[in-house]
């Protein structure tokens, strides 16, 4: 009786330091939004950069630190402050700058333009965590709408996000919100655990005997 009770004592403390990665659509309570500047507007090819004090790279031709307008087909278009991919194919990575739990933004894209897709690096800068077609596990729809847009998002049970990667389909970021610590989750000493689990075990135990 005693090992069954200690073994889903064990589960519950597992199952709850596990939680399974998602993909959001709701901005995360405690993150810290970050706006990207407008008034540069860069149009370049593939390379590196900086935008908003975050180091970014890109596979393609991408826009950043512009605000004059931007085209997304039957989504409508922007006239703020972004960063995106100029074509229908390639990725641009966006350095976080530490470790996080979720990064994500308000963002929108241009339907039928390949595959919009937002993605968790590791720390590596080359290791997909997770990855999301948003134009089938999370579409967004704004019909000729001027900045229109909405929230998309990863988030992990650890703080494992190095990078945060858009790619294709004239995929856009107004901002990018990131959330989580930095610092990496305490684990308990095996000591320990194995003294909480005891310590469950005797006291089930007493109240056992005790009825």
């Amino acid at each position: 009786m005693f090992n069954r009770f200690a073994g889903s004592v064990l589960v519950t403390l597992l199952a709850a330091s596990l939680a399974s990665a998602a993909l959001v659509t709701t901005t995360p309570l405690g993150g810290t939004t970050t706006v990207f500047p407008g008034g540069e507007g860069i149009y370049t090819g593939p390379g590196s950069g900086t935008v908003a004090g975050f180091p970014i790279s890109y596979t393609t031709d991408v826009v950043y630190g512009y605000d004059g307008g931007f085209g997304m087909g039957t989504n409508g278009g922007w006239d703020w402050e972004m960063i995106g991919i100029n074509l229908s194919s390639g990725w641009l990575q966006i350095d976080l700058g530490g470790l996080f739990t979720s990064a994500g933004g308000f963002m929108n894209y241009s339907p039928g333009m390949g595959d919009p897709t937002i993605s968790a690096v590791a720390a590596d800068g080359t290791t997909v965590l997770e990855s999301y077609i948003l134009s089938t596990d999370a579409p967004i729809s704004t019909p000729d709408e001027t900045n229109g847009g909405a929230y998309r998002g990863i988030e992990r049970p650890t703080a494992d996000i190095g990078y945060f990667r858009i790619e294709n389909s004239y995929l856009g970021m107004h901002d990018i919100t990131l959330g989580g610590s930095a610092a990496p989750p305490e684990i308990p000493e095996p000591s320990t655990m194995l003294l909480t689990l005891s310590a469950a075990g005797a006291l089930w135990l007493r109240r056992r005997f005790a009825a």
